[in-house]
């Protein structure tokens, strides 16, 4: 509501609470569809549906994490939304600081998604190239500001196309952005986004005393070995690790990994840091270094 009346860009979400009235609201908007959790993060729950078995599919997925998550993060269990699917295939997170008088963007963060009808998050890369965009600073700021934001960080999420000309605002909340994300932003910058937060909150922030300079790039990828069960963990050797800060990597011999569909579903991840003028693959490295660090057993 409040981005419909600031003129924010984004898709209509459309609530429910059972199957019936989902099909209802398929009926109204067509597919494909994304079911999602009403408060929840993390993809979790989140899903593309693109024909009523689908959507049953879906439903229970939607309903079955919810609930089993819903009490550890005090989040609504017994209500969900629907959005039409969005086409778009890029999608960005910009992480906003404000000090009370005026708000700064930090980083740009380029996000990699799992493969449809999943939309985990698998990777992020604050890279140079994608620093200083006019379009996505100018609708993280409209957004943020459509929502009342003015002291600590701010973390909106866009999709986009290629050239920028359609884009769509998914999420703004009032809070660092999750997934490491602050630890990538001073890695690139040397800033602290946390320090900056609590300044803010302790009104002593000062934006116009704060500078923000790339460094380095920094990305993290989340650990995707092949499918399987675990029976060997190795750690990386110098000559793998050129570019990596640090792993954590949460694989237990003996594990059952059958992919990535939502947050629940990750076990590790590895930090990146390397210089500006240097471009990686981050998902093909990230996934070189998961089968080295993780040896798995086919199961077929």
């Amino acid at each position: 509501k409040a981005f419909i009346q600031n003129d924010v860009p984004c898709v209509e979400s459309l609530q429910f609470s059972n199957f019936d009235e989902l099909l209802s609201i398929t009926k109204k908007i067509g597919y494909p569809i994304i079911t999602k959790p009403l408060d929840l993060g993390g993809s979790g729950g989140i899903k593309k549906s693109d024909n009523e078995k689908d959507l049953k599919t879906a439903f229970t997925y939607l309903v079955e994490h919810t609930q089993k998550y819903s009490n550890d993060y005090d989040s609504t269990s017994d209500i969900f939304v629907a959005e039409k699917f969005i086409t778009c295939t890029n999608e960005y997170s910009i992480e906003i600081i404000g000090d009370g008088l005026q708000s700064k963007v930090l980083a740009i963060t380029k996000k990699y998604i799992t493969q449809q009808p999943y939309f985990a998050e698998i990777g992020h890369e604050i890279h140079i190239q994608n620093q200083g965009n006019e379009k996505l600073i100018n609708i993280a700021l409209k957004a943020a500001q459509a929502i009342g934001h003015k002291i600590g960080m701010a973390h909106v999420e866009v999709k986009t196309n290629d050239d920028f000309s359609e884009m769509y605002v998914l999420e703004v909340g009032a809070r660092p952005g999750g997934d490491n994300i602050m630890d990538l932003v001073e890695i690139a910058t040397g800033v602290n986004p946390y320090k900056l937060h609590t300044m803010a909150y302790q009104n002593k922030l000062d934006l116009s005393q704060v500078t923000i300079e790339y460094k380095k790039n920094s990305a993290i990828g989340f650990l995707y070995p092949e499918i399987g069960t675990v029976n060997k963990l190795t750690p990386l050797s110098k000559e793998d690790s050129k570019y990596v800060k640090y792993v954590k990597n949460n694989f237990l011999l003996g594990d059952d990994f059958q992919g990535i569909i939502d947050w629940s579903t990750r076990k590790g991840h590895i930090v990146f840091q390397y210089p500006l003028d240097i471009h990686i693959n981050l998902l093909e490295m990230t996934k070189e270094l998961s089968d080295k660090l993780v040896g798995v057993i086919n199961n077929e």
